[in-house]
């Protein structure tokens, strides 16, 4: 019985083993054709890429079946800055796998914060105890003061930074009050001189206070005549958020020119608008604070909105031409005619009425004589005396010599001043006049590095005038 007994356990590990040894020839044979059919070995299957980090999705391939990792393709790079699922095909001989990559972020915002002293009336806001924060996505910033008074002393602040992602940082730092007894000062309080019709800017004044950065101004001009030229008295009552005043008392010179309020004027000047670089050249302008002065024509009224646009902005709309053809030039009324016609557009557009006007080609050009012998020396008499002023240029950017002329070029004779100190610098705008739009910012940086103020042209502007020769 005994010898029985033994036999069939012998006879089960056999089987057993025989089991065994069929199971592992089978794993093999299914890791053998897994591997044929799925040659490429990854590091990982499930893989978070962090939301803007560069990420090679070549560094996830591990191994390749008989072969070299070198020799593997993927279908396309992984946009780490497009969170979500991305999917990636990896191709090696005609074999390709699939690999799903998750675009997270998932990395709390860096803070860095600061203390702040202020009085007892204010509160700062929460990015003003910001240094420095900086995340991958966008956040906001909010602000947690404890127990405070708005009593002199010293509070506990709790900056807290969270990303779109939900991610936050939280530090602490400091809020110092006190109690503010000190008036403002007032700095560039010399005599001015303003314009005759226009009010005068509180902007005309610095104000500075310990603590409080926006104080209140206050101008008394009861005594300005601002229709007439003179010298008049004018108070300013500078009043911060604690109470604390201080008054100032100046002179005001209204004059009728705009050279006598600055030192050094620039009139930039685009003609043969609007198109297509209209808005490029208003962003740019805005985004510098200054003004220009667009000499349009009616040649491409479906663009007329940026003309509204450019005048709500605060630059001047002047008078080039309605058809810019030059056979306006065939007699007096031709001319006007074509004249009235840009006006009317212009006060249509923008409910003003221009008198400001530009010939098309100066009132220099040659060309007119091709048309009517004499006839500039006429108009620019007859738009004087019609209350009219024209206004030619004394810096040429010459980009009318060519649609493609070099930014860099555009640049150099732009700002060719020689010693001038009020510039009117000619520009166009039209469609082809890209390098017109890309030299624009340097032009703009080079007069304000060299005090030059940017004005638009108006009734009190300089006029510069060529000479006649026709």
């Amino acid at each position: 019985m005994k010898k029985k007994k033994h036999k069939n356990k012998k006879k089960w590990i056999h089987r057993a083993i025989l089991a065994l040894a069929c199971l592992c020839i089978l794993f093999g044979i299914y890791s053998l054709a897994d591997h044929i059919i799925h040659p490429i070995r990854f590091q990982k299957k499930n893989v978070i890429v962090e939301y803007k980090e560069p990420y090679d999705a070549m560094d996830n391939v591990k191994s390749v079946f008989l072969g070299d990792k070198k020799d593997v393709k993927i279908n396309k790079a992984i946009n780490p800055k497009k969170k979500g699922s991305q999917t990636i095909t990896y191709t090696y001989k005609n074999k390709s796998q699939d690999v799903t990559y998750q675009i997270k972020d998932t990395k709390a915002p860096t803070l860095k914060l600061r203390s702040i002293k202020t009085d007892t009336v204010g509160t700062p806001k929460a990015l003003e105890f910001v240094e420095k924060v900086r995340d991958a996505s966008k956040v906001k910033v909010t602000k947690q003061i404890e127990n405070d008074k708005k009593q002199e002393g010293k509070y506990k602040v709790f900056i807290t930074a969270t990303d779109a992602s939900g991610n936050s940082t939280k530090k602490e730092t400091t809020l110092s009050r006190y109690n503010d007894t000190q008036a403002p000062t007032i700095k560039k309080a010399n005599k001015i001189v303003g314009i005759v019709g226009q009010k005068i800017n509180k902007n005309d004044i610095t104000v500075i206070d310990d603590y409080d950065p926006n104080p209140k101004v206050k101008i008394d001009d009861s005594k300005v005549d601002y229709d007439n030229e003179g010298t008049y008295a004018i108070k300013y009552t500078v009043t911060d958020r604690s109470g604390n005043k201080r008054v100032l008392k100046r002179k005001v010179k209204l004059s009728l020119n705009d050279t006598d309020k600055y030192d050094k004027i620039v009139y930039l000047t685009f003609d043969d608008g609007p198109s297509d670089n209209t808005k490029k050249i208003l962003k740019i302008l805005k985004d510098n604070k200054v003004h220009a002065t667009f000499f349009v024509t009616g040649t491409n009224q479906s663009k007329n909105d940026i003309i509204k646009k450019a005048y709500k902005q605060g630059n001047a709309i002047a008078l080039h031409s309605y058809t810019h053809d030059y056979s306006i030039y065939t007699n007096e009324k031709t001319y006007m005619d074509d004249l009235k016609k840009i006006q009317d557009m212009v006060k249509k557009v923008t409910g003003h009425k221009s008198m400001i006007v530009r010939f098309p080609g100066g009132s220099s050009n040659s060309i007119s004589k091709n048309y009517c012998k004499g006839i500039m020396t006429k108009l620019t008499h007859d738009l004087e005396a019609k209350g009219y002023q024209y206004h030619d240029w004394n810096v040429d950017s010459t980009d009318a010599s060519g649609n493609n002329v070099p930014a860099s070029q555009l640049v150099e004779n732009a700002t060719k001043t020689n010693g001038l100190d009020v510039v009117t610098i000619l520009c166009h705008d039209t469609d082809a006049k890209n390098t017109t739009v890309e030299a624009l910012p340097k032009i703009i940086k080079y007069y304000k590095e060299n005090g030059y103020t940017f004005l638009p042209i108006t009734s009190t502007s300089y006029a510069a005038h060529h000479g006649v020769t026709n």
